[in-house]
Parts: C-alpha cells; sequence; structure tokens
C-alpha cells in the first residue's frame, strides 16, 4: 500500500499523458477523500470539527501522490525506469534536473522539446524505449549520468558477401563486354567513313624497287591464272605505277 502511495507504474506509451493529468486526477482522490470524512463527522459531531479532520488526512494524501515517481519498464531488458532520473535532452542536449516537473516522459525544461523515446541506461541493454508509437529515434533522450552505449556492429553475413562480391565480378564482365562491343562499333564507323581504297592505291603502296615489282607480279600470276582478263588488267596497273618511279 505504501509502495503504492510512493511511486506508480505506467505503460511507457500513456506514462507521458498520465503525467498530464496527474494533478488533477490526485486533487480529484483528496477532494474526495476530504468530503467522506467531512460529511461522515458534520453528522455525528461539529461541522468545524469535520472540516480539520478530514482536511489533514486530504493534505497528507495529496502531497503523497503528488512527489511519487512514476515508473515505466524497458521493453527489452524488462528493469524498471525511474523518470524522475535527471537527462539529457536529444535536440539541443540541455540537461534537466528539475525531473519532477520536467522528467522526460514530459518535455524538456529549456528548450521544449518533448523526446519520444529514451535510451535505457541499464547496463547490458542500452537500448530504446519508445514512448510513442511512431517509435521515432531521433532526438532520444538519454540518462545524464550514464554513457551512451554504442550499438554492435551488425555481424556480416558470409553468404551474403559472397553473393555481392559474384555480383561485383559480373557487373564487370559485363562492362566489359559493352566496352568491347564499343570498339567493334567504333572501329566499324571508322571504316565507314574512310575512302575505299583501289587496287592502284594498294599496289602503290606495295611497289618502292624492282623487287617488290617482281614479287607482285608474281602474285598477281598466281592468284589470277584462270582469268586472263584480270591478270593483264592489273600487270597494266603495275607497269603504269613503275613508270612513274622511273
Amino acid at each position: 500500500m505504501v509502495s503504492e502511495l510512493t511511486t506508480i507504474t505506467c505503460d511507457r506509451l500513456h506514462a507521458r499523458q498520465w503525467f498530464k493529468w496527474r494533478e488533477a486526477v490526485n486533487w480529484a482522490v483528496c477532494l474526495g477523500l476530504f468530503l467522506g470524512i467531512f460529511l461522515i463527522l458534520m453528522l455525528i459531531g461539529h461541522p468545524l470539527f469535520g472540516f480539520f479532520v478530514g482536511l489533514a488526512p486530504a493534505a497528507l494524501l495529496f502531497l503523497a501522490l503528488e512527489n511519487r515517481a512514476i515508473y515505466i519498464n524497458c521493453q527489452h531488458c524488462g528493469k524498471i525506469i525511474e523518470t524522475n532520473t535527471p537527462w539529457i535532452c536529444g535536440s539541443k542536449g540541455c540537461r534537466n534536473e528539475n525531473v519532477d516537473d520536467f522528467p522526460f516522459i514530459n518535455r524538456c525544461e529549456h528548450c521544449g522539446y518533448y523526446p519520444k523515446a529514451y535510451l535505457c541506461h541499464h547496463t547490458g541493454c542500452g537500448k530504446m524505449i519508445y514512448l510513442s508509437k511512431d517509435e521515432q529515434e531521433s532526438g532520444f533522450a538519454r540518462c545524464a549520468n550514464a554513457p551512451i552505449v554504442d550499438k554492435p556492429e551488425p555481424v556480416e553475413n558470409l553468404h551474403e558477401s559472397q553473393i555481392a562480391e559474384k555480383k561485383k565480378g559480373i557487373q564487370h564482365k559485363e562492362l566489359d563486354i559493352q566496352d568491347a562491343q564499343l570498339d567493334v562499333r567504333l572501329k566499324e564507323v571508322k571504316k565507314a567513313l574512310e575512302p575505299e581504297k583501289t587496287v592502284e592505291d594498294i599496289y602503290r603502296g606495295i611497289l618502292k624497287n624492282k623487287d617488290d615489282e617482281l614479287r607482285l607480279r608474281a602474285a598477281i600470276d598466281e592468284k589470277f591464272k584462270d582469268n586472263e582478263d584480270e591478270r593483264k588488267r592489273r600487270h597494266l596497273i603495275v607497269d603504269a605505277i613503275m613508270r612513274n618511279l622511273l
């Protein structure tokens, strides 16, 4: 009974709402107690006696209810968190010491920020306690006397790593294929843009001296041995080129 008068445990999602209505609820409970005692004693004794006798326990009860701490449970480790713990605002880093009036389930006394999450300060936990349904992590409140617990690095999945490496290799090969295809297309474009060389241009690039002439005539005879007309035409081209060289 004493514990219930000095503390109250709330669901984390309703703690802020309870803190908001706490004073009004406390007044209603204490007023009900006062009126109950006053009316009973007024019927059996003097009204003034009933007033003072009813006022004393109602006032003591109000002080007890008004100063009782609000507890919430961490949904991860299951341990109790006292909301009147000195805390650091996650918006501007304000330090809140007036925790009876400005606990982390209320708002920051200095900048007015309402944190939507509290970082559990219990050893071995250090996880987020969400104070609203949207589970916003940014701007979370934390205990003023506890260091921030670094989140452990995720363990790399070997299978996923191997798949990622294979995908990377496939992408590189695809890029190599595309690069080769572009080289082929570039050669085709250059070839199409260059004027086609005539037989005379080809022979002119070959013939430099008498030895070149003899080798070329022998090649012509061999290649066009079954085509006398073409063989004669090509020998005439060689004759014309050699005359210009002399």
